[in-house]
Order: structure tokens, then C-alpha cells, then sequence
């Protein structure tokens, strides 16, 4: 490996590195869901972009402008009603030739970005949106083992070069080579995703060899370790790369949504820093760059900024941001009761019945697969609003209709309620796979998996046996208009396109198909992101809840129902809030 340069140096160069990740279009400092002309407070949300903003002034005063980098891990276009007004409604509303620029793009070239990664979320967006990105940030947006199939060279900027405080930093940038596991192919056209480790590991010798920068960098959409690992596809690797590379001084990622510093021996035995800072700009990381002479090292740490927002932030873009807000606050319907995903854990809901109709109105399948998306999240009688359908469903899925065979629908059934449930050996044990949060006595707990993966099933009559293991819990009755049910038979399925390329590895690892075969498998896939189909829908019916439409339950009931009633005490206490840092099993988290 090159040395490091020996053009001259102060006796102590400093900088420091703030990261943000999977920002999900946090750009206000207010909860989406007032009323547009209501004055900006600074306790109206925990994060925002906004907030992160204040933060990095703060630090640039501190510390000198020229002495901090601004980066961020991925994820920052996707997942509220303010984003998909930017990305969707506005650009359509807006005359030919009149098309004002990017808000994303602004909002990070107005707070000083110096680089960005592209993550799985970004591309959901589509690729007007994600190469109108790419075009219109002042910033390089990377993605290294991005490769565009038709030149072979990436489709992102492999890596950035920055000069700040004397320090010459290099910035590689990449993303979990998983993405088709979860994105339909229309979404990433013309893109292949190289493994990530091999494609770090050649960047770096090129950009040592080539720059001999004082420190790099790699900036990571991918999660810690574990998720989907195939032959094929490897979704979080972070510390896997760490361990495997050599020349990187830091690592920064994201992608899980679980905030974290770690410490890991790279291929040199070397210890190099890992720090993922969360999701939904409520933390940030903030690393400082040292070198003394030839001596370098780096400190790390986690901050919190949910404090005071920029106001200038704000003030610069308050024209769009209230005419996105204006829309969020569009009514649909008129719910006639209280709605809760908390329904969705103890079985059938209103809530889920809701995705399932939808989802059955859109596709003309006889059978839907549907899970809830948001971990925790109320809705009082009286008017439903576009916002409140983003806190429902807050990802931009589109929806699709499968072949599956009877024997492959219960074999899906039955891995998704593995994650969801114990086997009870006694009336009195525990039915809901639940976790607590380390160092919290409170007896508070969460999910043990993404809710996202507790998919049920409309169209079907079944029971769950509480009782049986793993595998042998699933008895179909019918089909929900009586007709008989056959392992042997085809069925027409609903399901979101997250699961139907092989999200959540139900239809692989559960129903046993190849990935390959995946997309044959595939009918008919909508035009329109499922925001659009929920919103006409609830248009149409102009009121919910509708009459019951899953046909389900866990036997046996005199078992099931107490253990629920615990279960349920422990994840939703009464004097409870949620933990930021399990956000991941909510709506900051579901499909990383």
C-alpha cells in the first residue's frame, strides 16, 4: 500500500465528518400532519433535515467551514407525503419548460452536502426521479458497484475527493449489491450491482495508488450483518467489509436503521471505526479526522439533533413545502372508528383488510398477501388524509399478481407466522416472538422481526395452531367464498412488489423458489405506486373501516387469547413511548 504523502502538513490537521442516513425524506422540522398554515415550532418532530442543518452550522462555527464534511449514507428521497409531492405531483403539475429544480437536490445543496450514496429506497422512486437526482445535486451522488449494463462503467460516481482542513479525504460510495431482491426490475433497467466488497477493495487500491489521500472513507447503503445471503445477493455487509478490505480509515452506513459504533480489525489487522447513525434525521454521526505528523486516528461519536431547526432552512424553501403540505393534508374518507396497526399483531384488523382490498381491487386476484408496514401508528374517527395514509403505508411499493400453488401459499404462510409466534407448550407461555431493548428494565418490548414480514393471507379460511412447531401450524379450510382449497392447485395472488421479487425471503426461503424464477411468476404488475391505488381507492368507498375480510385466527382461542392480551400489554404499554432506536420495526424502518 502507497504511503501516505509528504508534501507538508500543519503539525495538527483536524477535521470533522457528520453523516446522515436513511432520511426518508425528513425534510421538515414538523410533524407532517398539521395544518400547513400553522406557525413552525421546534418540538413539532424529533428529526428533520432542518435539524441536521442547525446541527452542522453549529459545527461549522465551531470548528471553521472550511473543517467539515457533510455526507450521507443513502435512503433520503423516499417516504413521506412532502417527498412524494416533490418527486411525483409537483413535477406533473408544473407547465413544460417550467419544471422548478429538484427539492431534494436543493435541500442538500443549501445545507452544503459534499457527497451522497444512492440507496435502495432512491431507486424505488423510479429512474425519472433518481437520474433527475443524480443530474440536478450539486454534490456527487456515488454508487461504485453500480453499473450501468450498456457501458459497463458505474452509473454513480465511484468515489469524491475532498480537500478540507489541510486533509486531502477520499469518499468511496456503495450499496448492497440486494436490491433486485427487493425492486422490480422496471425500477433499476440497465443496472447490475456488483458485490460490494470486491468493488470497494479495487477502489480503494485505485484511489490510493492513484490520490494517496490522508484518509478515505467508505460510505455504505448496506446494514451491519445478516438479512437477505445467497449465492448471489448479500444485503448487509458493513462489518464484513471492514473486516475484508485494507486503507479505509472509516466506515459510515446504513441502510438497518440501527444506530451504532463499532469497532473492527481489517484485513491489516487494523482497527477501523464503523458507525451507523439511524434513521429519520434523528441522529447523525460525527466523526473527527486527526492527524499529527505521519500519526492519524479517528474518534467517533453519535448525536443526537433533535433540537432547534434552521430556520433559514426553512424559511428558503416554506413557498413548496406548504403546497406539499397542503396536499398531505388532502382528505379520502371518513374513518367511523378508531384504526390502530397495534390490531394487526393479535390477527385479522381493519387496518390490514384495507391493504388486502386494495390490493384484491387492483389486481383481480382471488387470494392477497399483505403485512403491516408501520409498527405503531393511531388513527381517531373523522376525516383520513393523504398523511395519514403515509404513516400507514409509508413505502412506495407497487402491486403485482403471482401464480402460486397451494403447497407454495402455506409454506409462505407458515414462515411468516414463524417469525410472528412461539410454539405455546402451556396456557401460560408467551405466543408473540417479542425482544427487549438492552440496559431498558422497563419490561417494554418490540417485535422480534420487521413487521413487515408477518404477512397474512385474504381469501383464505385458515387457523394457526398455537400448539404445533414450526412448519405444521397452518391448517386451510377453503378458499374465503367457500370453494375447496388444493395444495396442488394455481392461485391468483396479490402481494406488494417488495415481496414479490423475493423481499423478506418468503417466496424463496418460505415457498422454496429460485429468485430466478420470481419474475416469471408475475401476471401483472400496476402502473401506479400503491399510494395512488390506496388514495382512489379510499375515494371510492368513502368510508372505513368496511365490513371484515380476513378469515383467520390462532386456535386454540382459549390459549391464544390471554397470551395475546400479555403479549400485546408488553409491546404497547399504557405508559410507554417508542424507543427511537427500534425504529427499525416501524415506520422509519420496515423494507430497509
Amino acid at each position: 500500500m502507497p504511503t501516505l504523502p509528504t508534501c507538508p502538513h500543519p503539525a495538527e490537521a483536524r477535521v470533522r465528518v457528520i453523516s446522515t442516513s436513511d432520511v426518508h425524506g425528513r425534510f421538515l422540522p414538523r410533524a407532517e400532519r398539521q395544518e400547513p398554515s400553522a406557525p413552525m415550532q421546534n418540538g413539532d418532530t424529533e428529526g428533520s433535515l432542518a435539524r441536521v442543518a442547525h446541527y452542522v452550522e453549529r459545527a461549522r462555527a465551531e470548528a471553521g467551514a472550511d473543517h467539515v464534511v457533510l455526507l450521507d449514507a443513502g435512503d433520503l428521497l423516499q417516504g413521506t407525503p412532502t417527498a412524494y409531492y416533490a418527486n411525483f405531483i409537483e413535477p406533473a403539475a408544473t407547465a413544460s419548460g417550467l419544471q422548478q429544480p429538484m427539492l431534494a437536490a436543493q435541500i442538500m445543496a443549501a445545507m452544503g452536502y459534499d457527497a451522497a450514496v444512492v440507496g435502495n429506497h432512491d431507486l424505488e422512486t423510479g429512474p425519472d426521479v433518481w437520474r433527475r437526482w443524480r443530474q440536478e445535486s450539486v454534490c456527487p451522488i456515488l454508487g461504485a458497484n453500480v453499473i450501468d449494463t450498456s457501458t459497463q462503467r458505474p452509473a454513480f460516481a465511484p468515489y469524491v475527493l475532498i480537500e478540507r482542513g489541510g486533509l486531502h479525504v477520499a469518499v468511496i460510495g456503495l450499496i448492497t449489491d440486494a436490491v433486485p431482491c427487493w425492486l422490480p426490475q422496471q425500477l433499476w433497467e440497465g443496472l447490475h450491482f456488483g458485490n460490494v466488497v470486491e468493488t470497494a477493495q479495487r477502489w480503494l487500491r485505485h484511489v490510493h495508488q492513484t490520490h494517496h489521500p490522508d484518509f478515505t472513507i467508505l460510505l455504505l447503503h448496506s446494514g451491519a450483518e445478516g438479512g437477505i445471503d445467497t449465492a448471489e445477493h448479500h444485503e448487509n455487509v458493513a462489518l464484513a467489509l471492514a473486516r475484508r478490505t485494507r486503507g479505509a480509515d472509516l466506515l459510515l452506513f446504513g441502510h438497518d436503521h440501527q444506530p451504532c459504533i463499532r469497532q473492527v480489525e481489517n484485513a491489516d489487522g487494523q482497527p477501523i471505526p464503523c458507525a451507523n447513525c439511524g434513521s429519520c434525521a434523528m441522529t447523525v454521526v460525527d466523526a473527527t479526522l486527526v492527524r499529527r505528523g505521519t500519526d492519524k486516528h479517528v474518534e467517533v461519536r453519535l448525536q443526537d439533533v433533535c433540537g432547534e431547526a434552521d430556520a433559514a432552512l426553512w424559511q428558503q424553501f416554506a413557498d413548496r413545502l406548504a403546497r406539499a403540505q397542503q396536499y398531505a393534508a388532502t382528505p379520502l374518507a371518513t374513518a367511523t372508528e378508531s384504526l390502530s396497526t397495534r390490531q394487526c399483531y393479535g390477527g385479522p384488523s381493519p387496518v390490514i383488510d384495507l391493504i388486502h382490498r386494495v390490493q384484491l381491487d387492483a389486481t383481480g386476484a382471488s387470494i392477497s398477501l399483505a403485512a403491516p408496514v408501520s409498527y405503531d401508528e393511531s388513527f381517531p374517527p373523522g376525516p383520513f388524509r393523504l398523511h395519514d395514509l403515509f404513516r400507514l403505508y409509508p413505502y412506495e411499493n407497487f402491486v403485482c399478481r403471482m401464480r402460486l400453488s397451494g403447497d407454495e401459499l402455506r409454506r409462505l404462510l407458515e414462515a411468516s407466522y414463524d417469525r410472528w409466534i412461539r410454539t405455546m407448550r402451556q396456557p401460560d407461555d408467551d405466543l408473540l416472538r417479542t425482544v427487549g431493548v438492552q440496559g431498558d428494565d422497563s419490561g417494554k418490548r418490540y417485535p422480534a422481526h420487521y413487521v413487515y414480514n408477518l404477512e397474512s393471507a385474504a381469501g383464505l379460511d385458515y387457523e394457526v395452531d398455537v400448539r404445533k412447531p414450526a412448519g405444521q401450524r397452518i391448517r386451510i379450510h377453503a378458499l374465503s367464498d367457500g370453494s375447496p382449497f388444493s395444495e396442488h392447485a394455481e392461485y391468483a395472488v396479490a402481494m406488494n412488489t417488495f415481496r414479490a421479487a423475493g423481499g423478506g425471503e418468503l417466496l424463496t426461503r418460505g415457498a422454496g423458489l429460485h429468485h430466478q424464477e420470481l419474475s416469471r411468476r408475475i401476471e401483472w404488475t400496476s402502473q401506479q405506486d400503491i399510494h395512488h391505488l390506496m388514495a382512489d381507492f379510499l375515494r371510492r368507498t368513502a368510508h372505513i373501516p368496511l365490513p371484515r375480510l380476513s378469515t383467520w385466527r390462532f386456535v386454540p382461542e382459549a390459549w391464544a387469547q390471554p397470551a395475546l392480551q400479555r403479549d400485546l400489554l408488553r409491546l404497547f404499554p399504557a405508559d410507554a413511548t417508542t424507543n427511537p432506536s427500534q425504529r427499525s420495526h416501524g415506520v422509519c424502518g420496515a423494507q430497509p
